[in-house]
């Protein structure tokens, strides 16, 4: 419930500050005097666009402040302590910034927060219908979402959207394997013909280099083997050997040590490792002689086999590659038996899901179809209240049609023998229809001409939506829009009614709606030091009636006026007095 506002620069407000009553509030107001703009401030504050020509000209910027007492079963409670904002007394405060270059800022419970934030607390707080909100009423989209809003059908219909999301995604994922499938069908010949050649060649990792190594081998043996030859003569076997002439040195080597010690000890062991190495290298090379051996066929099976990988090089990039590419083969002959066990396991789990879907489609439709005639009922008996006795009111359901049932591929269902279609919103669409006199044939609400009968009939789906909706405080900017006298009392007692159980704050021009109020705040506009400026202040006592009396104009004589406008205000406290 709304107790307190607060705005500061605001267009042509430079400071109002507000109490509300929880029960009946209207505001009034000459043509221009500002209510609009008192209504845009509030507007602000419960989260609707707003740009920077509304900071008041000359100013940084604007400020909107106001202050909700929370039921004690209030959803906010939880919003706001989630995100650690201060509840003090049962009571919250919101104030958001405008500034002059476009930015804004928000704080609820002294917490800085987002605009999605606000508006989020906002819906759970204060039911904002705006005049634009006529055009909602007259959208047959908007129709659905208030039916499910009176059957408390709300959960369903986002339990079957998750359900839908599931199929799509179940669907997406057997379209993409059926798609690898028939694709692994056409390339099926040419990759087992590849796979059967890499099989036959068999490739291993390193094998080029190694075999290009020994071929250069195989074919130089005889060059190869007389030049090991020539180093083992070298280093041992002639008389003139390297490892003879370092033994005849060494004597040389021990001479000089025992003359220089300190050099003994530097070349003493290097000399021995130095004979020790010529000798080791001789033995080495021997060895390798005495393997040698020309093997004509080993060097034909080397080249056969270096002219397989050089074709496999030339078409793969290298041995390596090639080898990945023979591993990519075999596991793509296993995934195409994966794949196929894949797609029928998906489309077990697309029947299940879609089963699961379809139950929820059917009860959601039948539970729209008990409340439709609920709603039908309750609105007809609020227009009668407001003057349209004889109006029928009709919440006609629409199957959505479909050719027929394949759950493999569509989301449609079977429904008493029919097949129909299952979108976001359920496997139906919603249309409000009236026959607002007897004798009419039931009509869509856009068809109605009189802006007054939309006004009672946007009130009387709003009184029968509030009592199912945990909003403790409802907006109405000008709900009288093309009503007056007779009508307009039954207006302003149908609001009177309902604000027994909701806060109702109401921008009007009706005497006889403003009459039954418990609070009344007059907007009027002024000049203060060469500017306009609005103001909004509460009017009691004696002062209500010259405000009543004003509203009622049309030429009266002032004292006619003013005694008519105080039959109208002691009548409204009276509700069974005649008006």
């Amino acid at each position: 419930m709304l107790e307190e506002l607060s705005v500061q620069d605001f267009a042509l407000i430079e400071r109002v500050s507000l109490t509300f009553s929880p029960r009946f509030n209207v505001i009034t107001g000459e043509t221009g005097a500002g209510k609009s703009i008192l209504v845009g401030a509030l507007g602000s504050l419960l989260g609707m666009r707003t740009g920077a020509e509304m900071v008041r000209f000359g100013c940084e910027k604007a400020t909107i402040e106001a202050r909700f007492r929370l039921n004690r079963e209030s959803a906010v409670r939880d919003l706001v302590l989630d995100f650690g904002g201060e509840i003090e007394d049962d009571t919250v405060v919101i104030r958001r910034l405008l500034g002059s270059d476009g930015r804004t800022r928000v704080w609820i419970g002294d917490v800085s927060v987002s605009l999605k934030t606000l508006r989020d607390v906002a819906s759970r707080l204060v039911d904002f219908h705006g005049q634009h909100d006529h055009q909602l009423l007259l959208s047959p989209a908007e129709h659905c979402a208030i039916l499910d809003s009176f059957a408390g059908t709300q959960p369903l219909v986002a339990l079957l959207r998750e359900k839908l999301s599931k199929l799509k995604q179940l669907r997406e994922q057997r379209a993409t394997l059926l798609e690898r499938q028939t694709q692994s069908a056409a390339l099926r010949d040419s990759e087992e013909f590849e796979r059967r050649e890499l099989d036959e060649i068999n490739p291993v990792p390193d094998e080029f280099e190694s075999l290009t190594a020994e071929q250069r081998v195989l074919e130089n043996v005889e060059r190869l083997g007389t030049l090991l030859a020539s180093v083992c003569n070298l280093l041992s076997e002639s008389d003139d050997s390297v490892t003879n002439r370092l033994g005849q040195a060494r004597k040389w080597v021990q001479e000089v040590s025992s003359i220089d010690e300190r050099l003994a000890e530097e070349i003493s062991g290097d000399y021995e490792a130095l004979e020790t190495l010529a000798q080791e290298i001789s033995a080495r090379c021997a060895a390798r002689v005495e393997s040698l051996e020309a093997d004509p066929g080993r060097l034909d099976y080397v080249s056969n086999r270096l002219a397989q990988l050089r074709r496999l090089i030339k078409r793969y990039g290298s041995v390596e590659n090639a080898v990945a590419r023979r591993k990519e083969l075999e596991l793509k002959v296993d995934a195409d038996a994966d794949t196929a066990e894949a797609i029928d396991r998906l489309g077990e789990e697309i029947r299940c899901a879609h089963g699961e879907m379809a139950d929820l489609a059917l009860e959601l439709s039948r539970k729209r179809a008990g409340a439709a005639r609920r709603l039908a009922d309750e609105v007809s008996a609020s227009l009668a209240s407001l003057g349209m006795e004889r109006a029928r009111f009709e919440a006609g359901m629409v199957p959505l049609s479909a050719d027929g049932v394949d759950c493999l591929t569509s989301d449609a269902i079977q429904y008493d023998g029919h097949a129909r279609n299952v979108g976001d919103s359920g496997a139906e669409e919603v249309e409000f229809l009236i026959a607002p006199n007897p004798g009419e044939p039931l009509k869509p609400l856009a068809r109605i001409a009189s802006g007054g009968e939309i006004s009672r009939v946007m009130l009387a789906i709003k009184s029968v939506l509030a009592e199912h909706d945990p909003v403790s405080s409802m907006v109405f900017d000008e709900i009288d829009a093309g009503i007056s006298g007779r009508i307009g009392d039954a207006v302003g007692e149908r609001m009177r009614v309902l604000a027994e159980h909701r806060q109702i704050i109401a921008i009007t021009h009706l005497p006889q709606i403003a009459a039954r109020a418990d609070h009344h705040i007059v907007v009027e506009k002024e000049e203060a030091r060469g500017r306009t400026l609005t103001r909004a202040r509460a009017a009691e006592g004696e002062e209500r009636v010259l405000v009543l009396a004003e509203l009622l104009g049309g030429g009266e004589a002032r004292s006619t006026a003013i005694e008519h406008a105080r039959a109208i205000l002691n009548g409204s406290e009276d509700p069974g007095a005649t008006r």
